[in-house]
């Protein structure tokens, strides 16, 4: 009879040249016991069964990787772009010092995002936000200095992430 045991090492290795990013170790693992013992369900003994095993788990692993990877594509449905909450110009955008402009924020990190301004902070983002006639040129000394505060703490809050 088959142990799973004997099979670790397989296991391991196919950890190692498959990317996995939400896929934790124990979750992981327990995926290929199960795929183990549906394999040893379905074996017909045409071929190995360390092969068939293999084959198998590729697949279940393969797949488990799409999955993933759909997940990906559907959280960048809801994601909004740096740019759509501040309207930075191209000179604006060529002086920063990184690639926070290209950085994403989902509507769940916003709220935990929000907590960090000020009552004065939040109260002038939210007012920036909601019009959309206003530029950022329009605004006065202290209202960019607010929203410098905010995008530092928004790169701030994206590098902790």
């Amino acid at each position: 009879m088959e142990k799973f045991e004997d099979y670790i090492p397989l296991v391991l290795h196919l950890r190692t040249i498959l990317q996995f990013t939400l896929l934790e170790d124990e979750d992981f693992f327990q995926e290929a016991r199960i795929t183990f013992e549906k394999s040893k369900e379905s074996y017909e003994g045409k071929v190995s069964f360390g092969s068939y095993f293999k084959k198998v788990l590729k697949n279940r692993l393969i797949q488990i990787i799409r999955h993933e990877n759909a997940k990906k594509r559907q959280g960048n449905l809801q994601t909004v772009s740096f740019e759509e909450y501040f309207s930075v110009d191209e000179r604006q955008a060529q002086y920063s010092d990184t690639t926070f402009e290209k950085e994403f924020l989902t509507y769940a990190d916003l709220d935990e995002l929000w907590s960090r301004f000020t009552s004065q902070e939040a109260s002038i983002f939210e007012e920036y936000l909601n019009d959309k006639h206003r530029t950022f040129n329009s605004l006065s000394k202290t209202e960019k200095q607010h929203i410098y505060n905010v995008k530092k703490k928004m790169r701030e809050f994206l590098k902790g992430n």
